[in-house]
């Protein structure tokens, strides 16, 4: 359930460099599952699926990719806008991120949406 006076809401943010990254908070209200979606025009673009329990330390976790339910902990080297999502099980993450890893060219925009 969905505490009152609070919306779901899309975390998006556009990475264009190693190292961008885009972080959702998970533990403030429980949500248990985050969407990860990426679209724009880009070469060469890959990122990690991480995530916390403080929201310092991060570590490796698994995402499964929704047009395959192929389980993965990383993109691997996309182009173009792949329009692909993955789903993460949240469960007691205090928050969840995408982290680039590879970006030759142009823009990736992530969108996580958090729920339950």
């Amino acid at each position: 359930m969905i505490p009152p006076g609070v919306r779901l809401g899309t975390m998006v943010k556009a990475i264009s460099a190693v190292g961008g990254a885009v972080t959702a908070d998970c533990g403030e209200h429980g949500w248990s599952v985050a969407v990860l979606h990426v679209t724009g025009t880009f070469a060469g673009h890959n990122v990690s699926f991480e995530g916390s329990v403080n929201g310092k330390d991060w570590f490796s976790i698994q995402a499964t990719k929704t047009d395959s339910n192929a389980v993965q902990t990383a993109t691997g080297k996309m182009n173009g806008d792949p329009g692909h999502a993955w789903r993460v099980n949240a469960s007691g993450l205090s928050h969840v991120r995408v982290r680039c890893t590879q970006h030759t060219s142009g823009t990736a925009n992530w969108h996580i949406r958090v729920g339950s």
